[in-house]
């Protein structure tokens, strides 16, 4: 049969499948109670009626995706299991002809002689499904191409609920090229492992002119008051991240004046990155990008480009008057927080989802105490303190993942008295110094981490950093961004990076106390108030809303307004 045969059974939805599999006397009475449940708590799950899910995995998987069993009030094995009974329901209605032809003849020899073949059951689980799939397909060994594997990739998407169909797609690409290698039965055919990853648009330094790349190295030395011998300074020395980031503007500035057509020998020198014709192109590429869309990306990029112009090129007060008018042009205007932003607080508009995070070190904690392994018992402490941390000390990542015991952690009144994490204000991207006291089971966490589990992480010479990395040095924010994001959703169901713990930290405040943006500021580190309003304001407008409702309700029973 065919994949329309759907179509052709007039079974199209899960509806249909439920109706048929509650008469389905060829069922034993609990397998089928099982199959059922599973089709009704998908229903319920995913908050769709049952005749509107599709009896097809490939159409189901993004409604399953929407749903994290901890938003649901499931535990992650239930969650599979019903995951895994939709699929057996899905086969066996296949099975019987309802949807589609079976899945599950034998091998062909050919085929049967290869899998036993495999010792590894690493090879044997992971090219198993490729085997069976083309052998039910009748593709000879000897006939596999990179074809074959698209195609068994699109079966995946369409026929399963794998979470991760384009690692398997690889992952059976780069199986099979080791057991080419590993056994001579295998026909010599090696298949391509895909990369899912997109083409970068940035050039490296190394495809631009040397004397470009070099002046850059200077122009960060200068910009970094390395280069004390300079007939001019910079007003003041940039910091590291400061000067990463003027690097990788000129990177990026440069890359989209060759996409846009400038020739990429010409590009010699700073003077000439700078100037009108290479502005152009390059803007012009961005906007071409951006379907015209005016952002905050470019707009930094152009306003680095017009200060690599004023303070080293020194070009002329003409050209330095249209590149601030092309800077001021291509300003957004934008004012609050982003969309990305304003969706991830919206989920804590439930107040489960904030007590979840809020509750979340704890559980990590709980983990952290059956781990029988010292090393991963210290590594889920350690995301549990870092969670903590971000949610009492809103701080940045870049100065969270930098912290020192011995440096920012201090104890004014001894031993016994109270524990501050203090930011110098070199320290600090609007150079403001920063406190932040740790009370209460924060501060327990604090030295049960350092005295338990930090010693776990040190591998080699102890450097001295509370997130111990390779080497001399701390784990790095890029490392901490990533495993705090996916501890986060994969415990709770929750989008949540750093940052925006910062944002949340707002939220609560001016909810909390409305138009309290001054307490905003101080506990975020703003140097200027007006970008505490200019990023958060409208924050508190709902409880502000809720106020007013409050007002209208009283004044509607005739109650005098308090």
């Amino acid at each position: 049969m065919t994949d329309n045969h759907v179509a052709e059974t007039g079974i199209t939805h899960l509806q249909g499948l439920l109706e048929i599999l509650e008469q389905d006397s060829r069922l034993p009475s609990t397998r089928r109670r099982d199959y059922c449940s599973a089709i009704r708590k998908v229903g319920e799950l995913t908050g769709q009626p049952l005749d509107g899910l599709p009896a097809r995995l490939d159409l189901l998987r993004p409604h399953l995706e929407g749903v994290h069993p901890a938003m649901v009030g499931l535990s992650v094995k239930r969650w599979q299991n019903i995951r895994s009974d939709l699929k057996r329901v899905i086969e066996y209605a296949r099975s019987q002809g309802l949807l589609c032809a079976a899945d599950r003849e034998p091998l062909w020899p050919a085929w049967q002689a290869l899998y036993d073949t495999l010792q590894e059951l690493q090879l044997r689980s992971g090219l198993s499904g490729f085997l069976r799939f083309c052998s039910h397909r009748g593709i000879e060994p000897t006939a596999v191409t990179d074809a074959v594997t698209q195609d068994y990739f699109e079966h995946v998407v369409a026929n399963t609920l794998r979470k991760k169909p384009k690692q398997t797609y690889r992952n059976t690409c780069r199986l099979w090229n080791q057991a080419v290698e590993r056994y001579e039965v295998f026909p010599d055919i090696r298949l391509t492992v895909p990369s899912f990853k997109p083409v970068s648009k940035t050039l490296p330094w190394s495809a631009f002119p040397h004397t470009l790349a070099t002046e850059v190295d200077t122009h960060i030395d200068w910009l970094s008051g390395k280069d004390v011998l300079a007939d001019h300074q910079p007003t003041r020395a940039a910091k590291r991240s400061t000067c990463n980031l003027r690097r990788t503007h000129l990177q990026l500035f440069a890359s989209a004046a060759v996409r846009g057509g400038f020739a990429i020998e010409a590009l010699v020198s700073l003077s000439i990155l700078v100037s009108r014709p290479v502005v152009e192109k390059a803007v012009q590429r961005y906007l071409d990008d951006y379907d015209g869309k005016k952002t905050q990306y470019i707009h930094d990029i152009v306003n680095a480009i017009r200060q690599v112009a004023k303070n080293w090129v020194v070009t002329d007060e003409a050209h330095l008057a249209w590149l601030r008018g092309l800077v001021g042009r291509l300003n957004p205007n934008r004012s609050g927080l982003t969309k990305k932003n304003r969706d991830t607080l919206r989920q804590f508009d439930d107040e489960d989802n904030l007590q979840r995070l809020f509750e979340l070190p704890g559980c990590l904690i709980d983990q952290a105490s059956k781990q029988k392994d010292p090393f991963k018992a210290a590594v889920r402490y350690q995301l549990a303190l870092v969670i903590r941390l971000l949610t009492v000390a809103p701080m940045r990542i870049g100065n969270l993942a930098a912290l020192r015991p011995d440096t920012h952690v201090v104890r004014p009144g001894g031993p016994k008295g109270p524990i501050e994490i203090v930011l110098g204000d070199h320290e600090t991207k609007n150079a403001e110094a920063h406190t932040y006291p740790l009370k209460g089971d924060t501060r327990q966490m604090y030295e049960t981490y350092l005295r338990v589990h930090r010693p776990q992480l040190v591998r080699g010479e102890d450097h001295g950093w509370l997130w111990p990395g390779a080497g001399d040095g701390h784990k790095s924010a890029s490392t901490l961004r990533q495993q705090l994001r996916e501890m986060i959703a994969k415990a709770t169901g929750l989008r949540m990076t750093p940052h925006q713990f910062r944002h949340l930290a707002a939220r609560l405040m001016l909810e909390a106390k409305p138009g309290s943006y001054e307490l905003a500021r101080r506990v975020l580190g703003h140097k200027n108030l007006k970008t505490t309003v200019k990023f958060y304001a409208g924050l508190d407008s709902r409880q502000a809303v809720e106020t007013y409702d409050s007002i209208i309700d009283e004044r509607r029973d005739g109650k005098p307004v308090k």
